[in-house]
């Protein structure tokens, strides 16, 4: 191997014909680092930069670090300067975890043999601040003589997109945006949400918890993209209106199928209890089996929702009869075989007495089977249950949608013909009712209909969902391809800006990255993204500034370094497509600060316009409130946040370019 052709006649006659030659073997007069924050210690680039040999060193950024002692200590490393050794319980969770995953040994035994005083503390603490009065120094960036517009773009969610929000939404909250690691099978909602977060090695299972997910891929992730868009993975989805009419059937077909199931492994049931009846070990047997008393706690009501109860007691009564047969067609073991039959694997051999009546077995290795089905027949109807109650509250939904004049009788005072104003409905399990008596029974956490004995599930006040706050399909939205009200809104939004304005379009998640150019070509708008190699997303900077471009948008990521640094003043427009999900406030500052001092710095000779766009009613709202950001009236769509305007000696020479651009430089 010889990358940098070392061995090469031309090479060793020129060393300066050298392909690629190693940093390292230089030494440097000036070392500068711009945007240091962006190298991070674990990544091989942090090594490379640190041990480079150089005079003079230089490290900038608009937004440094300097909350406590690690964060000043990375800015030192850089310097060549070693401030001390690391606390174990200082900085962020991941720095954490990180450092003590470094720790050798011997290393993770001294943390716990030595306990820092309060003075080793305040000792750390000067020693960072004799750092920085030394070798730090602060130039703030005088912009105030760029004249600034921020405006609020409120989106209101069609129906459709607003039952496939809510019903996420609700979901999660049920969950309390936890990712919790359990489960056997995967429902559609599951999959969504798994399409939401990218599909990265991850399963997530039905109860709401994902198994192996990359830690930064949340809840609140899939809730932002969702407030965005409806899809951010499938292509064949022409709109929302489709995309519930589609959740709708696999949420009819889960159910159908978990009912064949369950139906199949009770014809099973039956036939072990009859079998193991016949034998001494179950003459001798006291009490029920396992078995019969699961099949009481379905007749008392067990899944605590009457549906459900139903249909079990139907299919019980089927699979009570001694000639049913089994359909295994719909079985879990036709579905892993089919699996294995398209895998190179060889199937796996099954263990006698694990899927069959017991045939092979012994009385007692029997009586064990049969208990060990019951116990799958109880997570069975517990599965049905869940299915049942998802399917019904996005049904009612849906309803309540397509009706604009839908009245309804409240179960718990009788009052009839309610309007959808005074009609509220319990996400937990489908159930509606009159507000007052919808409240008060969650007030009780119990479902509104637990007087009657029709449902006994849990409720609270967070399951109650207003019906008039669902809204009402209209027949555009049906019609045709759609890619959300947002990213509709967006692309009416640059279609109205001057065709001689350049645009930076901020998106934090590729995927809804992917969405967004999608809604770009659909609109007919040229865009650039930057991607691929250095080389390559250099290349992509250079071509947007330039005069002749034909971008005149720029899809950038609100979420890493291709936001920050560059000089893009060429672009007076900035959209910020959802708020920023950080760790924290200085990483949301940070962030957003970089992005906006894209446009508004030194040569911009526009007024710099920043466009946030915020869903009503979503985690949108949460998470701008959360981190101080003034959203003011969204009941207006769009308004006129802040205004920072031209000085009067600007004002002079506006519509001279050539003479501002002067004044700037």
């Amino acid at each position: 191997m010889d990358p940098w052709k070392l061995g090469d006649k031309t090479v060793q006659e020129d060393w300066k014909q050298m392909r690629s030659p190693p940093l390292d073997m230089f030494h440097f007069h000036r070392l500068v680092i711009d945007e240091f924050t962006y190298t991070k210690k674990e990544h091989v680039s942090h090594a490379v930069v640190t041990r480079l040999s150089a005079t003079c060193r230089w490290v900038m950024s608009g937004t440094p670090p300097t909350s406590d002692f690690a964060s000043v200590k990375g800015i030192a490393l850089f310097l060549g300067i070693h401030l001390g050794v690391d606390d174990d319980a200082e900085g962020s969770t991941e720095e954490v975890k990180a450092r003590i995953q470094d720790k050798t040994a011997a290393e993770a035994f001294h943390s716990f043999r030595e306990v820092r005083s309060a003075y080793w503390h305040a000792e750390r603490h000067d020693t960072a601040q004799r750092f920085l009065d030394r070798f730090v120094r602060q130039n703030l960036a005088e912009i105030d003589d760029i004249p600034l517009e921020e405006r609020i773009n409120a989106v209101t969610l069609t129906a459709s997109e607003r039952a496939l929000y809510l019903e996420l939404e609700h979901y999660l909250r049920a969950q309390e945006l936890k990712m919790k690691k359990t489960g056997k099978s995967q429902s559609d909602r599951v999959r969504r949400l798994n399409k939401a977060l990218g599909e990265s090695k991850c399963v997530i299972m039905p109860s709401g918890y994902i198994h192996g997910l990359n830690p930064n891929r949340t809840p609140e992730e899939a809730l932002l993209k969702s407030a965005s868009h409806f899809d951010c993975q499938t292509d064949d989805v022409l709109n929302s209106t489709k995309a519930c009419d589609i959740i709708v059937r696999q949420r009819e077909e889960e159910r159908d199928k978990c009912m064949r199931e369950l139906k199949r492994k009770l014809i099973r049931a039956f036939k072990m209890e009859r079998r193991l009846r016949s034998t001494r070990t179950g003459k001798e047997m006291v009490g029920k089996s396992h078995f019969q008393q699961t099949l009481d706690e379905w007749q008392r009501g067990g899944d605590k929702d009457q549906e459900t109860k139903d249909i079990l007691m139907e299919l019980v009564e089927e699979a009570r009869d001694p000639d049913a047969s089994e359909d295994s067609e719909t079985s879990s073991e036709a579905e892993t075989a089919k699996v294995n039959k398209s895998s190179n694997k060889p199937k796996a051999v099954k263990k006698p007495g694990k899927g069959d009546q017991g045939g092979d077995l012994d009385e007692a290795d029997l009586a064990w089977a049969h208990r060990e089905h019951a116990h799958e027949l109880r997570a069975l109807a517990k599965e049905l249950g869940g299915r049942v109650r998802s399917l019904r509250f996005f049904q009612c939904v849906r309803a309540f949608q397509g009706e604009k004049r839908l009245l309804s009788t409240c179960p718990a005072c009788g009052r009839s013909d309610l309007p959808p104003e005074e009609i509220s409905i319990l996400s937990s399990c489908g159930h509606f009712g009159c507000h007052a008596c919808v409240a008060a029974a969650a007030a009780n956490e119990a479902c509104i209909q637990q007087i009657s004995g029709g449902c006994k599930v849990p409720a609270s006040a967070l399951f109650i969902v207003r019906a008039d706050s669902l809204g009402h399909d209209k027949k555009a939205d049906v019609d045709g391809r759609h890619w959300g009200q947002k990213l509709e809104d967006i692309v009416s939004l640059i279609k109205s800006a001057p065709t001689t304005d350049r645009i930076l379009l901020f998106v934090q998640f590729p995927d809804l990255t992917r969405k967004v150019g999608q809604a770009l070509e659909h609109g007919k708008l040229e865009y650039t993204e930057i991607k691929g190699s250095a080389i390559a997303q250099s290349k992509v900077l250079q071509d947007f500034q330039s005069p002749k471009s034909k971008s005149r948008i720029l899809l950038l990521n609100l979420g890493d370094e291709s936001a920050s640094g560059g000089n893009l003043t060429i672009a007076n427009h900035a959209i910020f497509i959802s708020p920023l999900l950080a760790k924290s406030q200085f990483e949301y500052t940070q962030a957003e600060t970089q992005a906006i001092g894209r446009i508004r710095r030194f040569g911009q000779v526009k007024t710099a316009k920043i466009y946030r766009f915020v869903t009503r009613s979503t985690i949108d709202e949460e998470i701008y409130t959360q981190r101080g950001q003034g959203l003011g009236d969204l009941a207006q769509k769009v308004q006129l946040f802040r205004v920072i305007k031209v000085p009067e000696k600007l004002q002079e020479s506006q519509g001279h370019e050539d003479e501002m651009e002067v004044d700037f430089v």
